[in-house]
């Protein structure tokens, strides 16, 4: 469970924010230059550039990922996805993150505090 908690560190943050920024741009262009008129579409666009974009830069060594990386390139690339896609905001996202990872936490900490009695 901790190793989880690790990926969300400010550094992932900020690599989500910037990306969403990125995927927001690529896909705006490309529906213009291929005049995308379906949502479907638009959002197929965004989700594929979500994946791509945290894949490349991982590979490309540009951002440093946690281990083991295939979990944080597909955590980092649903939090692109569904920022970028306007689902929810980078900052919903960290304090849903946040706060569910207290309370899993809090639960295993009592547990364990219950096997110590």
């Amino acid at each position: 469970m901790t190793a989880i908690i690790n990926f969300f560190t400010e550094n992932f943050w900020a690599t989500c924010t910037v990306l969403a920024a990125l995927v927001i741009t690529l896909t705006g262009w490309i529906n213009a230059q291929f005049s995308v008129k379906k949502k479907i579409w638009k959002q197929v666009i965004s989700w594929t550039l979500s994946i791509g974009l945290t894949t490349g830069t991982y590979f490309l060594g540009l951002v440093n990922m946690g281990e083991p990386v295939w979990l944080s390139i597909i955590l980092t690339g649903a939090v692109v996805g569904l920022s970028s896609n306007g689902i929810y905001e980078i900052s919903v996202i960290k304090s849903l993150v946040n706060n569910t990872f207290k309370k899993l936490l809090g639960l295993k900490d009592e547990i364990e505090d219950e096997k110590n009695k």
